[in-house]
């Protein structure tokens, strides 16, 4: 019940104010750039530097890591991987690339 409260809270006080543009969302939003090369061009330097990134990170021991935590979270522990941090861990990593993701649709769409 408590989930359901907030949730209609949050929905209301989102459509009632000014500043989040209530139903129609925050508008407004300037595009990256006025040319559409310059536009793709940044968003194809931004997925080559994450692709790199995470190739790096496929070809560390970081990523065995993460295999074994994926298969057997309580032996990684006894392992001695803090699984709890690394999950952390993923989890904002996660939470960046889909910022970056809303972050270049809104600019390049100029919603």
């Amino acid at each position: 019940m408590g989930t359901l409260a907030l949730g209609l809270t949050i929905y209301h006080l989102v459509k009632t104010f000014e500043f989040t543009g209530g139903a129609e969302g925050i508008g407004g939003i300037d595009p990256l750039a006025k040319n559409e090369w310059t536009n793709a061009l940044i968003l194809a330097t931004v997925l080559g530097i994450l692709s790199v990134l995470l190739v790096r990170v496929k070809k560390s021991k970081w990523w065995r890591t993460l295999l074994s935590i994926r298969s057997a979270e309580e032996k990684a522990d006894c392992f001695g991987i803090d699984s709890k941090k690394v999950q952390q861990v993923v989890y904002i990593i996660s939470a960046v690339i889909a910022v970056l993701a809303g972050a270049f649709h809104a600019r390049i769409l100029g919603y």
